[in-house]
């Protein structure tokens, strides 16, 4: 069980690295966009249109037909956030930030996973959701 658990845990922070790599130093909005889309086939299955246009519900429902729906609602979450940092349209990064924060917020209250960073990310995307 410790090895799944670890085994997930560095899926989740090459996620994470390669996220970074794709964002880093890179001014074209549209290469970058691409370059998270692929991340997204690789670790997810999926596409991020694909699930953007899902309900919170949906998404959560098909993560959990696996054994590891933990680690894959906080990829998306993560997914999304970096996805709508940069969507430079208003209304399109709202949303983006919304169903981030969805992720995020089922997280915090539905699993035993607890991280600073992601408390940091839903206040910031409170705020946003202020202006």
């Amino acid at each position: 069980m410790d090895y799944q658990k670890d085994f997930l845990l560095s899926q989740i922070k090459q996620f994470t690295e390669a996220v970074q790599f794709a964002i880093n130093g890179k001014n074209d909005e549209e290469k970058v966009l691409i370059e998270l889309n692929q991340i997204s086939e690789l670790y997810l299955d999926n596409s991020i249109l694909n699930l953007l246009s899902n309900s919170l519900d949906d998404n959560i429902k098909d993560f959990k037909k696996g054994n590891n729906a933990v680690e894959l609602i906080q990829i998306t979450a993560e997914l999304f956030y970096q996805t709508a940092i940069i969507e430079k349209k208003s209304s399109h990064q709202q949303q983006i930030f919304k169903k981030s924060l969805e992720l995020f917020e089922y997280l915090q209250n539905n699993s035993d996973v607890f991280s600073f960073e992601i408390d940091d990310k839903i206040t910031e995307m409170r705020n946003f959701q202020k202006q």
